[in-house]
């Protein structure tokens, strides 16, 4: 077999193949030795059948078998001869397949960047200090108390921030009422009534009281409910019956214990150890981001085209997928899209980079993950679900989680060993 490599762009190549005919004549041989030994044909034992009998009966099959095994076997060891690892399908040219005559075809496919990282230990990082101020856990309690408000109707008063009220709905198109509905729930602070997005909803209701109109001008979504009035301008006219607000518990030993907790006081400890954990979280969570930018200033390399639209698609394809099942209006998906895509494909960018950096690493530093840390790994989430260790194992093979788990161990222990490896410097604030 010869190859010819062809550089097309990008981390993107162009293998040219030609495979001669003795090689393709042995491949022959050996599909007519695996027909011959379980071909069963009337009159002949098995191993028994004459080759010309084979033939007439077995040719087509013979020739796609062997078509299939020579473009097959001579593309992995087209690869592995140039040391390339593909991403993404490869693209095969026309294969114009005979027997008795050279196979010669061509492969286009994205391969992983080739580069090097050099001067990772050691990187220069700084530490944020965690302290647990009086305020901190003065606002967590503050928030706490809101998590066990009850909504209150306001008698008198205006509509505020943060309101919900229940009001009357009539959407008019060119004058005439197309949908009504009474007593629906809406929060003021949002910006969809009944599946219509009203991006001036809240300074429209701000500063009304019960029993206040109030008109806003909308376009009706693409899925609307009326489907004859979809995308058409409306007038929404709001009617406020009632106006609720949130009112905030008491902070006292009486909202400690309804959370739990023996007192007041026991609260705030709690909430000062929760409060560290988190500081510590955040500054580790830092950390790691300041050493993979260092990670990115030290390599400069490009990634194929194809593999960063796939990825990118694939990435923002979720992301609406999302928003769908939220509940999302359509109108919404749609507007965001492009902004979804380009805003995907620069985290696809940073983070493919950064995954193909922490291999290089690993590699060279063999860091690599046993089963055993598979195996505990697995028990965490078996206790987590509580499921057994053979259910979890079963659905996570099921799913296939298994490699991007191992996948991700290793990448959390190149991370340990970056860390480990830094020159970190704690601030003093």
């Amino acid at each position: 077999m010869q190859t010819k490599i062809e550089e097309l762009g990008t981390c993107k190549k162009k293998i040219s193949i030609e495979v001669s005919c003795e090689e393709i004549n042995n491949e022959l041989e050996k599909e007519f030795e695996k027909i011959s030994e379980n071909a069963a044909v009337p009159g002949f034992r098995k191993g028994k059948v004459p080759r010309s009998l084979l033939q007439k009966r077995f040719g087509k099959h013979l020739e796609g078998e062997v078509k299939q095994n020579i473009v097959n076997n001579s593309y992995q060891e087209a690869i592995e001869e140039n040391k390339l690892v593909p991403l993404g399908m490869p693209e095969f040219g026309e294969i114009d397949f005979a027997l008795d005559k050279p196979l010669n075809f061509d492969i286009t496919l994205e391969v992983k960047p080739d580069f090097e990282v050099k001067d990772y230990k050691g990187l220069e990082v700084h530490k944020k200090a965690t302290k647990v101020t009086d305020k901190m856990v003065d606002e967590e309690l503050k928030r706490l108390s809101l998590s066990q408000s009850e909504l209150s109707t306001v008698k008198s008063g205006t509509i505020r921030k943060g309101d919900l009220i229940i009001c009357d709905l009539s959407v008019d198109v060119e004058g005439k009422s197309v949908y009504q509905d009474d007593n629906i729930d809406v929060f003021v602070s949002g910006s969809v009534i009944d599946g219509i997005n009203v991006p001036s909803m809240e300074e429209s209701l701000l500063g009304l009281k019960s029993g206040n109109e109030a008109v806003v001008k909308a376009t009706l979504p693409k899925d609307y409910r009326v489907a004859e009035f979809s995308e058409k301008e409306a007038d929404l006219k709001i009617k406020v019956n009632e106006i609720k607000r949130q009112k905030a518990a008491k902070v006292d030993d009486e909202l400690a214990k309804s959370l739990q907790c023996d007192s007041l006081e026991d609260l705030k400890d709690k909430l000062e150890l929760e409060l560290e954990k988190q500081e510590k979280m955040i500054s580790q969570a830092d950390i790691y981001k300041q050493i993979n930018d260092k990670l990115l200033e030290l390599v400069d390399f490009d990634l194929p085209e194809g593999f960063v639209t796939s990825m990118t698609e694939e990435r923002a394809e979720r992301y609406r997928s999302d928003m769908i099942k939220k509940g999302e209006p359509l109108n919404e998906v749609q507007g965001v899209e492009q902004e979804v895509k380009e805003k995907s494909e620069g985290e696809v960018i940073r983070e493919s980079k950064l995954s193909f950096i922490h291999e290089y690493i690993a590699n060279a530093e063999k860091i690599f993950v046993t089963d055993d840390e598979v195996e505990k790994t697995i028990a965490n989430y078996a206790r987590n679900y509580n499921l057994t260790m053979e259910k979890m194992y079963n659905y996570l093979e099921k799913v296939g989680s298994l490699r991007s788990m191992r996948i991700q161990l290793r990448e959390d222990k190149t991370m340990d060993f970056l860390v480990k490896e830094a020159n970190i410097i704690e601030d003093s604030k």
